[in-house]
């Protein structure tokens, strides 16, 4: 099991075996948004890619250690309406790849 974070490492699975497929049957193996990176030096200036590179990740709430014995409660209890709005720009704007 992953963890909260499953979702968006299942996304990523997805996409790593969508362009495995692509090799297999005579494609490049580049996801057709490959060029994001290249893009951002011609769309966005200098200091909005700082901005973004410059955006701490929001950390989520736990359940405290002494109330998870004995029982099954959630330990990841999410973000607040307004800190998931947050973190959700963070990633969805930061156009970065992971580094392998």
């Amino acid at each position: 099991m992953r963890g909260p974070a499953s979702v968006v490492e299942a996304v990523a699975d997805g996409k790593k075996a969508a362009m495995a497929i692509d090799v297999h049957f005579g494609g490049d193996g580049l996801a057709p948004n490959a060029f994001r990176d290249e893009l951002i030096t011609m769309v966005v200036s200098y200091d909005e890619a700082e901005y973004q590179k410059e955006r701490k990740r929001i950390e989520m709430s736990h359940l405290p250690l002494a109330k998870r014995f004995r029982n099954f409660n959630e330990v990841a209890l999410g973000y607040q309406a307004n800190a998931a709005v947050e973190e959700a720009k963070r990633c969805l704007h930061c156009y970065l790849r992971e580094q392998e």
